[in-house]
């Protein structure tokens, strides 16, 4: 297998450390693996052209598209 080093900033750092805290996972490969699985999720529910709508859980706000090839 493949190792690969990746160097990180203070702001990047942080930003990685609240998606650890809310996944609820302790390492790194921990939040890959979450957020590969996600991403999954997310591609096999897309449209023809990979999109995505997310409800805002408000009837004031209109939802939110995503593309997952994005």
């Amino acid at each position: 297998m493949k190792m690969t080093t990746v160097q990180f900033s203070e702001e990047q750092r942080g930003q990685l450390d609240a998606i650890k805290k809310a996944f609820g996972v302790r390492t790194n490969a921990d939040m890959l693996r979450k957020a590969i699985s996600l991403a999954a999720l997310a591609a096999s529910q897309a449209d023809e052209q990979g999109n995505i709508q997310i409800g805002s859980g408000s009837a004031d706000k209109a939802p939110v598209y995503v593309n997952v090839h994005a």
